[in-house]
């Protein structure tokens, strides 16, 4: 009863901090998608005190887009798919330990969420929305055009054996439980904003998954994945915070003997600029990953009408950057993302620059947030 008490006490807290605070952290993007949602994602969170518990409901969608494509190794043939959209429902929660632990030294500066995601796999509904965007702007068009819209292709097989997996109609898939842990190392300096208790911070981060998602679905991998990071949040003025995260990942992989592995190591970095305009935020971010697969592999096809950059190559070979753009009134966030990263990209004319995976193509998404 008495945790009960310090938990009912901790909420009413945080009713009364959210309502003079302004929202000012980050979104907490992870990188969607069908390849990624595999895998553990360590995202970006505030890295100050945490002072109170929050509840968080979010619906996203993200549009992967490859054609049909052939890798060969060593003599061995995969074939992988990658046409699709996910639909994702996700509950997480999060709560400083004080909250239960009492207001101690120690407990204030350690915090735990717990994240659970459902996922629709399907055709979706935004195909024609996403060429039409690449026909305004004259953009390449990755082949799209001569198949059809609005159906689900996702494998992964290799020629001659039984697929690892194989989605060609919708599913439904619950995800793994994830698991995320933030130990507040230093804080400093006068907030310039009320209900936060320190200018800046910097936390260490550790998450981990508890793999109960089917591969087959495309709830997970089955294994279980550790991230370790490191971030930093600043108030750099009264209207601008910046938050940074740097973080590792160890990947267990694929079950079975697949050939086309998941590379066991995996970096990533996050940068979010909260421009704050009166009670609303508008949220700038950037997110590098370095790529999902391990090298070696050649492509033998990119399918029909297919070139490298159609193909699901770079989704699995190549580092991926994507960029969100978010906007926060109290509870309710928005975001939209894009894939877009530096890197060499032959033939691809001016743009030969930089690349698209593709994974996915867009994405997009909902929260609703209590407190705020």
């Amino acid at each position: 009863m008495q945790g009960s008490a310090r938990l009912a006490l901790g909420l009413a807290l945080a009713a009364r901090v959210a309502s003079a605070a302004p929202p000012e952290g980050p979104l907490e993007l992870r990188t969607p998608g069908t390849v990624r949602d595999l895998f553990l994602d360590v995202v970006l969170w505030d890295a100050r005190e945490i002072p109170a518990p929050r509840l968080t409901v979010a619906w996203s969608l993200a549009n992967d887009w490859s054609t049909p494509t052939t890798l060969a190794r060593g003599g061995r043939t995969v074939l992988v798919e990658l046409d699709e959209q996910a639909d994702a429902l996700s509950i997480a929660f999060r709560t400083p330990w004080s909250a239960v632990a009492g207001q101690g030294s120690w407990a204030r500066r350690v915090a735990t969420g717990v994240e659970f995601r459902a996922t629709a796999h399907w055709g979706g509904y935004t195909d024609g929305a996403v060429e039409a965007w690449h026909g305004l702007g004259n953009y390449t068009d990755f082949s799209r055009n001569l198949y059809p819209r609005d159906q689900v292709h996702v494998a992964f097989a290799e020629l001659g054996s039984a697929p690892l997996v194989e989605v060609a109609r919708p599913v439904l898939s619950a995800g793994d439980v994830v698991v995320r842990n933030q130990l507040l190392l230093w804080e400093g300096g006068e907030p310039l904003a009320e209900g936060q208790a320190a200018r800046a911070g910097v936390s260490l981060r550790l998450d981990f998954n508890v793999p109960v998602g089917r591969l087959a679905d495309l709830g997970g991998s089955q294994g279980l994945d550790v991230g370790l990071g490191v971030s930093a949040s600043a108030e750099a003025t009264s209207w601008l915070v910046v938050h940074l995260l740097g973080a590792a990942a160890y990947w267990s992989g694929f079950p079975g003997s697949f050939p086309l592995e998941p590379a066991r190591w995996h970096g990533s970095l996050d940068l979010s600029l909260a421009f704050l305009v009166g009670g609303v935020a508008i949220l700038l971010e950037d997110r590098f990953a370095t790529q999902a697969f391990q090298c070696g592999w050649a492509l033998a096809d990119a399918g029909r009408g297919g070139t490298v950059q159609s193909s699901a190559f770079y989704a699995l070979f190549r580092p991926q950057n994507q960029v969100a753009l978010g906007v926060r009134a109290g509870p309710v966030a928005f975001w939209i993302m894009e894939d877009f990263t530096l890197g060499a990209n032959p033939g691809n004319g001016t743009g030969d620059w930089y690349y698209d995976t593709n994974a996915p193509d867009v994405a997009l998404g909902l929260s609703l947030a209590w407190p705020p």
